[in-house]
């Protein structure tokens, strides 16, 4: 392990030089991470690690909210796996869906409060190109339908942003939404089943959204401020098999 220090946009961090170099460019670059530890009411910090099962139990946790169409085939559960791994399950008929989602809505992409968001997961078609994911903030996120029938897409209106695959698909997708309006890139990087990926996002504070696929951004966003506050969600969704998502992690900080 070798640590070393940089500056980017007037904050101090530091890196691992041997093996996360990328962390000097990526989506974290700029986060104020050492100031928010010293004082944490500087910002709002969400993370979940899926180390307990309660943290994927609204009743027991009162941290997620289960949505399910019809029920799970497969068992939601958190896995004997370093690092702690929650699978979890949509049953297997044609539209079948099933969605965690944050049990408030308090994020919100406002003027003057920075985000920084980031999953790692895995995904693992049923098929060849079978299936659909998602991960992101929303208004709304987690509901259903929150990906739509027939390889339509997210939410035809919400606030906030998405990551996504659709069933038929060999990329990733990434979209940012002002209620009705959406701008898509309909395929910022290459999906491959049962890679591993880290998915990030910055919001500046102002109006740009940047993406970032294990570190490397991706084209940005201009977005108006949004007007709706969403919540942290993720889910899947069938295209007639059962589907599942390995979840590892999610982390979400907003200056206050």
């Amino acid at each position: 392990m070798s640590i070393k220090s940089f500056w980017k946009g007037n904050v101090l961090n530091f890196y691992d030089g041997a093996n996360n170099p990328e962390f000097r460019t990526g989506v974290w670059a700029n986060c104020p991470t050492l100031a928010i530890a010293a004082d944490p009411s500087l910002a709002s910090v969400f993370f979940d690690d899926f180390h307990s099962q309660k943290s994927t139990k609204a009743a027991d946790a009162d941290i997620w909210v289960v949505v399910e169409d019809d029920g799970a085939t497969g068992t939601n559960v958190v896995t004997d796996e370093v690092g702690g791994v929650y699978n979890h399950y949509c049953d297997g008929d044609d539209n079948d869906e099933a969605y965690l989602a944050t049990t408030g809505e308090s994020w919100l992409m406002a003027t003057g409060k920075p985000l920084w968001f980031e999953t790692k997961f895995t995904f693992t078609n049923s098929g060849t190109t079978a299936g659909v994911w998602c991960v992101g903030i929303a208004n709304g996120g987690g509901a259903a339908n929150t990906m739509q029938d027939t390889e339509a897409g997210p939410l035809a209106s919400y606030d906030g942003f998405f990551f996504f695959k659709e069933s038929g698909d060999t990329s990733i997708s990434f979209e940012t939404s002002v209620a009705g309006t959406q701008v898509t890139n309909a395929a910022l990087d290459d999906f491959t089943s049962g890679t591993t990926y880290r998915l990030g996002v910055y919001y500046d504070g102002v109006t740009t959204v940047t993406p970032y696929i294990d570190d490397v951004a991706g084209t940005a966003h201009t977005m108006a401020t949004n007007t709706s506050e969403g919540n942290i969600f993720f889910g899947v969704k069938s295209n007639g098999a059962e589907e599942y998502i390995a979840m590892d992690y999610i982390k979400c900080i907003q200056m206050r």
